[in-house]
């Protein structure tokens, strides 16, 4: 979605659209199920629109020339996210934004995970500091701005278990762990995460840390201040060679194994790979 856009989705459907079909019953529901995607993306556009639409009519009522420059460049980045790629930060934040909500309103489920947030939005943050276009205090400010909304979801529930499990949504997102070729993933935006957690004692999202051997210790020790000063056991630490491994044995290449993330509450999955659950009960020996 971040790379490509929702369009550049859509035309790849198309492209298989224009395949001979095969009649069959198999064949006619894949049939069903790319043109029902295009209707899914093409929603999801206008739906960002509208949003582009209200913050230029807001901009045009605004007096303040702060916020009005900040309404304009909302409606900038909604008219072109999640259609077209993300050109940077504040669009991939946007994109993810719109992309993730979409998700949670179609499935009806509290569950949907951001997965390993820390490395495929990256690129777009270090793009912005390298140009310095943007610098770390306002990336983390968008970044918080970004928390608010994710708290903003909330699931209806009976009674007795929303005082058990209140604010539970169980969007886990991932941040650490290892490489598709085995070397630390601990990057900027690793460390921005849990300062953005240390300082705003959100409920969500569910935040898990992959632990392994070569996590850097300043990393570590800034994920324990960040569990100490949060107070709601965030990060929550999963253990990465235990996981990885096991995965491996239930036949995951070592690769796609390196890219899992945890799922609802404690489920691993490969990210990008896996439609379902893959539970394997491994932690911290």
């Amino acid at each position: 979605m971040l790379n490509q856009g929702l369009n550049g989705v859509i035309e790849e459907i198309k492209e298989e659209l224009r395949k001979p079909a095969q009649l069959t019953k198999e064949g006619l529901h894949a049939l069903a199920v790319r043109e029902a995607m295009i209707i899914a993306c093409e929603a999801v556009i206008r739906y960002a629109k509208r949003y582009a639409k209200l913050a230029k009519e807001l901009a045009e009522k605004e007096n303040d020339k702060v916020r009005k420059g900040e309404l304009k460049k909302i409606a900038e980045t909604c008219d072109r996210v999640p259609a077209d790629p993300a050109r940077n930060f504040q669009e991939a934040l946007q994109s993810f934004w719109f992309v993730h909500l979409a998700v949670l309103q179609a499935a009806a489920s509290e569950s949907t995970s951001p997965g390993r947030f820390d490395q495929y939005v990256y690129p777009f943050l270090k793009q912005d500091i390298d140009k310095r276009s943007l610098t770390f205090q306002e990336a983390a400010e968008l970044l918080g701005c970004l928390w608010l909304k994710i708290n903003e979801i909330r699931t209806f529930r009976p009674g007795g278990t929303s005082e058990l499990a209140i604010a539970a949504e169980l969007q886990n997102l991932t941040i650490g762990g290892v490489t598709p070729d085995g070397e630390d993933a601990t990057n900027e935006l690793s460390y921005m995460v849990l300062e953005c957690e240390r300082q705003l004692r959100f409920p969500q999202p569910q935040l898990s840390l992959r632990y392994h051997d070569g996590l850097p210790e300043r990393f570590l020790i800034k994920a324990v201040e960040t569990n100490r000063d949060h107070g709601g056991g965030k990060p929550a630490f999963f253990n990465d060679k235990a996981t990885i491994t096991g995965l491996c044995q239930e036949g995951v290449t070592l690769q796609d194994a390196r890219d899992w993330a945890p799922q609802g509450c404690v489920e691993r999955y490969v990210q990008f790979s896996s439609g379902g659950y893959r539970k394997i009960n491994v932690n911290l020996p």
